[in-house]
């Protein structure tokens, strides 16, 4: 039944500038789960009662006239047109999807004379002559073309797409971005206020517009203080509140030097009871484990008390542990202890090589998974072999999809300004779908995931199996201790399988070489020229040798023309030791790499 029209009876303060509010309407405004329309219209109308000037604009996708017509009419059902400053849709998501042209604005009236049902108040028929634009271009396009490069106006955009979002603040660095999304998100939480729902959407536009300028990190961050936070810090939710900020942490493992990621304890009583009995784990390496589930576990703590989940985390090491016999029986055995704690200082901890080594952000990490995540789910619904995203696992093929896919989005926004204007870091766009990438930009997208993850095993096991259920529950449904559990099982099973991965492509005979040529020594970077110079030689030794031996064969150079070293030349050739030579000087080729 449509509902009567609403008018727009916000009142503009002037005691602060205005705020320009960028709504999409696919999976924003249309994300109601009872009823559509009438949860558009309550959110809309609660807008109304915000304490100071907003300007509402819809900004949606919509290439096609009968779409446009679809969405207006949806929410003249809804009897919210009226409600906006303005509503635009545009031809594409991105300035990237926007090839040849120029932007540009055209202008259009949305007529319903023909519509009957819609009634008003008093029971008469009306109707609604509505003006909007067509912008031929990308979202972020028009924002900055509203806006400009004006820092002291305050805008917030909210979309469900993570690469609108990203090509918003690429242009509009201090924009406030909000990604609503019922499940999983896949921007960084640094940059991007994340929301399930239109009450948390709500609630998140109120905050926004009473926050002064953005002028550095988002407003949403917890962290107030400036210093450099731990790897220790970053592991918990800044939710949770451990049992170790009430009590006195102990140093667990040796003295390396190095932050730790646990300093956990468990309580047996509730944080309410205001009595704590500390007991530390003592082992660094399970401590780090426990730390890992704690972080993996952070959409759990909306409905279940930490200490429970902590908890259930030292109950799944202890199931998944050794026997007191020492039997490997689980998952965790010794030796999976081991190179689970490994794997974990390698995604957490910051490269040995860096020159100014800085802790790294856990959950900036774990956004970065996600984005990675969200390839896999689009190379999934385009091959169109699977009817769901969900524990299928991708072939070599839709791996490496994947990785061009993700490695496109990098360089399109992770480039640094000094690099773009490099033609080697231009994308190739021959033809529609090209994906492919030269070796400068594989280089680029191979730091990327070393500098975020660690290791690139992280980003293939994500892309080939999917990221771990703990993190990608779907809050709609029940949550309780159970579901923790079998998460956490699943969790560890997950984890352990890619520590076998990274431990098994780390013993491969190569490995060792592979490290020596990128050391930062003195002498072994001149071993390395050493090397390469002896296998330029030896390479410029096999393509002489089968000049000279096509040259015999064909006549035209008989063995009595040849000098006495061009005569041994093909000689070493054919016997093979010329090659033997090649490849002694060559870094073994990486399985799996």
């Amino acid at each position: 039944m449509p509902i009567a029209p609403l008018t727009n009876t916000r009142a503009h303060a002037t005691e602060q500038p205005p705020v320009f509010l960028y709504l999409d309407y696919n999976g924003v405004l249309n994300s109601g789960t009872r009823n559509m329309l009438d949860e558009m219209r309550e959110f809309l109308v609660g807008l109304g009662y915000i304490k100071y000037d907003l300007r509402i604009t819809l900004l949606s996708k919509r290439s096609g006239h009968q779409g446009r017509n679809s969405t207006l009419d949806e929410l003249a059902d809804a009897g919210v047109l009226d409600l906006f400053d303005n509503i635009v849709f545009t031809n594409h998501r991105t300035r990237h999807d926007h090839h040849g042209g120029t932007a540009a604005t055209e202008h259009y009236v949305y007529d319903d004379t023909e519509e009957k049902t819609r009634r008003g108040p008093d029971g008469l028929p009306y109707h609604y002559q509505y003006g909007y634009e067509f912008f031929r271009g990308g979202k972020e396009q028009y924002i900055h073309n509203q806006h400009g490069d004006c820092g002291d106006i305050k805008i917030v955009f909210v979309d469900d797409k993570a690469e609108n979002l990203e090509a918003v603040l690429a242009l509009n660095p201090l924009a406030y971005c909000i990604e609503m999304r019922r499940r999983k998100f896949y921007t960084d939480p640094a940059l991007c206020k994340h929301v399930h729902n239109l009450n948390e959407l709500h609630e998140a536009i109120m905050t926004a517009g009473m926050l002064k300028p953005k002028t550095g990190n988002a407003p949403w961050r917890t962290t107030s203080s400036s210093r450099p936070c731990t790897a220790t810090e970053h592991a918990t939710s800044p939710r949770t509140s451990t049992a170790t900020e009430h009590g006195t942490s102990v140093p667990l493992g040796p003295p390396t030097g190095r932050p730790m990621y646990g300093e956990h304890a468990t309580s047996s009583h509730s944080s309410d009871d205001g009595m704590e009995i500390l007991t530390l784990l003592g082992d660094a390496d399970l401590d780090k484990i426990v730390a890992l589930l704690l972080w993996m576990s952070q959409d759990f703590q909306r409905e279940i008390p930490n200490n429970v989940i902590h908890d259930t985390a030292l109950d799944t090491l202890i199931r998944c542990a050794d026997t007191p016999n020492g039997d490997a029986l689980g998952w965790l055995h010794t030796d999976a202890v081991a190179k689970l704690s490994k794997t974990i200082d390698i995604m957490m901890l910051p490269h040995p090589k860096e020159l100014n080594p800085t802790p790294k952000d856990a959950n900036a990490t774990l956004a970065f998974m996600r984005r990675a995540a969200r390839f896999r789910d689009e190379v999934i619904w385009d091959t169109g072999r699977h009817t769901t995203t969900d524990r299928v696992e991708l072939d070599g093929d839709d791996v490496s999809s994947c990785y061009k896919r993700f490695g496109r989005n990098l360089i399109t926004h992770d480039l640094p300004p000094h690099q773009k204007q490099e033609a080697g870091y231009r994308l190739r766009s021959d033809f529609e779908g090209d994906t492919q990438l030269s070796g400068k930009q594989r280089s680029f997208v191979d730091h990327m995931l070393h500098n975020v993850l660690g290791e690139k095993k992280v980003a293939y096991r994500i892309w080939q199996y999917g990221l771990p259920s703990i993190i990608d529950i779907d809050m709609r449904f029940r949550v309780d201790v159970r579901l923790l559990q079998s998460s956490m099982d699943e969790c560890i099973r997950w984890y352990v399988s890619l520590a076998n991965d990274i431990a098994d492509y780390q013993a491969q005979e190569g490995y060792t070489s592979q490290l020596a040529a990128s050391s930062l020594d003195q002498e072994e970077q001149q071993r390395q020229r050493r090397r390469r110079e002896a296998l330029r030689i030896a390479r410029d030794a096999m393509r002489l040798g089968t000049s000279l031996a096509m040259q015999r064969d064909n006549s035209k150079r008989s063995y009595n023309d040849m000098d006495d070293t061009e005569q041994q030349i093909p000689e070493d050739y054919e016997t093979g030791r010329t090659k033997r030579v090649k490849l002694s000087h060559i870094t073994p080729r990486m399985q799996g790499a």
